[in-house]
């Protein structure tokens, strides 16, 4: 009897290579152990899988200091996985202690609320982690890969206009553990143009 032959997977990230592995979407780096039971996964090609993850201990780090230790569950991340990788990683560890300094923290109208210490991070790396979890999570919520169809782009922001924060409200969300939360929508005129 002859065997079916398997349909070819390509990788969710690029789109462009056959998929050999899978790959995390939002990396796992950024919880803590037990992981939690809802990770998801997408097919991923070998490049994008390893070149992707190159980035994700920093991005924890960042993570790590943006969420603060005000809470038991963000004083424990901190402690045991963003100073764990810091220890571990002296490029990092020297980046951010020798770069980092006090900053005043101010509302938008310009009252000093108090000090912080503030360290400069790569936008480009950020960005491609961010990237990478948009195009990832693309896949299971719509059944397709974004490839080079569509461009995704990333920004920080320090407060997400009003408009957009209504719109955005109306969209599904998903979540995968207790930190991590993200909404999504896509608009049926222009799938790849959402």
């Amino acid at each position: 009897m002859a065997s079916i032959p398997r349909r070819k997977q390509w990788c969710s990230i690029c789109g462009m290579r056959e998929a050999t592995t899978r790959d995390h979407v939002p990396p796992k780096a950024i919880f803590h152990e037990p992981y939690p039971p809802n990770l998801i996964t997408v097919p991923a090609c070998d490049k994008c899988n390893n070149e992707g993850s190159k980035y994700d201990s920093e991005f924890r780090v960042v993570v790590s200091m943006n969420a603060g230790i005000d809470s038991p569950r963000t004083d424990y991340f901190w402690r045991c996985y963003a100073l764990r990788t810091l220890a571990r990683n002296n490029r990092l560890k020297t980046h951010v202690f020798d770069s980092g300094r006090r900053v005043n923290l101010t509302s938008p109208s310009g009252i000093i609320l108090g000090e912080a210490f503030a360290v400069p991070y790569s936008v480009r790396k950020h960005s491609a982690v961010i990237n990478r979890v948009g195009r990832g999570l693309y896949y299971p919520h719509f059944g397709q890969v974004l490839g080079r169809r569509a461009s995704v782009q990333s920004k920080p922001f320090q407060s997400m206009p009003a408009e957009f924060a209504e719109m955005v409200k109306k969209w599904p969300w998903g979540r995968v553990g207790g930190e991590f939360f993200y909404r999504f929508c896509r608009a049926a005129d222009s799938p790849f143009s959402s």
